[in-house]
C-alpha cells in the first residue's frame, strides 16, 4: 500500500518538476539558466522542509499524494516567477548578440557592410568589453590607448573608465555615434576621441602608450588586415603595449562561414608582424575558450586566440 501511494504521489512530483524546470530554462536567456535552475532547486528545497513539517497536519486534511504535490509546488511557483520579473533581474549583462554571417555580395564594400549591419540593429555587441582585453591589460599603469575596430565602443569605454586616454576608431558612422553615446551614459565622454578611419585608407597618425587590435576581422575581400597590425606596431611608444586578439575558427554554430577569410594564430600574427629583433618582448601568445551566445540562443564555446607584446624602451 505504501509503495501504491509512493508512485502515486511521483505522478504529481515529477510533472510539476519538469515544469519548474522547462519554465526556468524557456524564461531565462542563456547566460542566467543555471541561476534559474538553482531558484528552482531552492524552491523544492524549502517546499520540502516545509511539507515535512507539515506532513502530520496535511496527513490529517489531504490525501498523501496530494501532500507531496503541495510540498513540490513551491519549485514550480520560483520559476513561474521568473516570467513576471524585469528584464534586468534575469541577467543585467546579457543582451541577444547577433548572427555575425549576414550577408556580403561582391559590389558591397566593407565601409557599406558594417554601415549595414550596425544600421539594421539596436545593438549588435553585448555592450561588455572583451574578457581577454580586461585580463591582460589590467594592472598596467593608464596613459594614452589607440583601439582599433572599436565597434560600439565597449572596450574603449572600460579603458577610459580606468584613467586611459583613448582614441577609438572604426569604419562604422553609426557605430561610432553610438559608442560616442555611450561613453556620454558611461561619464568618460571627455576621455575618448571617436574618429571614424578605414584602416586600409588612412590611420591616426600618433603613438599610444596602447594599441589594441580586438578581432579585426570582416567578410570582404582584399582588407589589409597584416598591413594594419604592422601599421598598429609602428603606432606603439617604446615602452608600450600591442594587445591583438582574434578568432582562431569560424563560429561553432556555423562551421563554413566565410570559408574565405583567414583566422591566423598567434604565432603567425607574430611572424606576419616582421617586427625587428630585441625591439619587442612577447608577454603573452596563445589560445583561450570563451563562452559565446549563438544566434538560435544556445551557449557555445568558442576558441580564439591572443597576442601581447612589450615594445622596448629606447
Amino acid at each position: 500500500m505504501l509503495t501504491l501511494a509512493a508512485c502515486a504521489a511521483g505522478l504529481f512530483i515529477g510533472p510539476t518538476l519538469t515544469s519548474a524546470y522547462l519554465i526556468a530554462d524557456a524564461s531565462a536567456p542563456p547566460a542566467a539558466r543555471v541561476r534559474a535552475a538553482a531558484w528552482v532547486n531552492t524552491g523544492l528545497n524549502l517546499g520540502a522542509a516545509g511539507g515535512t513539517a507539515a506532513t502530520g497536519v496535511f496527513l490529517d486534511a489531504f490525501p498523501l499524494p496530494l501532500c507531496y504535490a503541495l510540498a513540490a509546488a513551491p519549485a514550480l511557483a520560483a520559476a513561474a516567477t521568473l516570467r513576471f520579473l524585469p528584464e534586468r533581474q534575469h541577467d543585467s549583462r546579457f543582451r541577444p548578440v547577433r548572427p555575425h554571417h549576414l550577408g556580403m555580395d561582391d559590389t558591397m564594400s566593407n565601409e557599406e557592410f558594417w554601415e549595414t549591419r550596425y544600421a539594421g540593429h539596436e545593438h549588435v555587441w553585448s555592450g561588455d568589453p572583451n574578457a581577454i582585453l580586461v585580463k591582460e591589460i589590467t594592472g598596467l599603469e593608464p596613459g594614452t590607448a589607440l583601439d582599433l575596430g572599436c565597434g560600439e565602443g565597449a572596450d574603449a569605454i572600460w579603458l577610459a573608465g580606468r584613467g586611459w586616454r583613448v582614441t577609438a576608431t572604426d569604419i562604422s558612422r553609426t557605430a561610432l555615434e553610438r559608442a560616442a553615446q555611450h561613453a556620454g551614459d558611461a561619464g568618460v565622454a571627455g576621455r575618448v576621441d571617436w574618429q571614424r578611419h578605414d584602416l586600409a585608407v588612412s590611420f591616426p597618425e600618433v603613438s599610444y602608450d596602447l594599441v589594441t587590435a580586438m578581432f579585426l576581422h570582416t567578410p570582404a575581400e582584399g582588407m589589409p588586415r597584416e598591413e594594419i597590425l604592422r601599421t598598429a606596431a609602428a603606432a606603439v611608444a617604446p615602452g608600450g603595449i600591442l594587445f591583438i586578439a582574434g578568432h582562431s575558427g569560424p563560429p561553432p554554430w556555423d562551421p563554413d562561414a566565410h570559408p574565405h577569410v583567414h583566422l591566423p594564430g598567434a604565432d603567425e600574427v607574430l611572424t606576419s608582424l616582421g617586427l625587428p629583433d630585441g625591439e619587442w618582448e612577447v608577454l603573452h601568445s596563445g589560445e583561450h575558450e570563451r563562452l559565446q551566445t549563438a544566434p538560435d540562443g544556445r551557449t557555445m564555446t568558442r576558441t580564439d586566440n591572443a597576442l601581447k607584446l612589450r615594445r622596448r624602451p629606447a
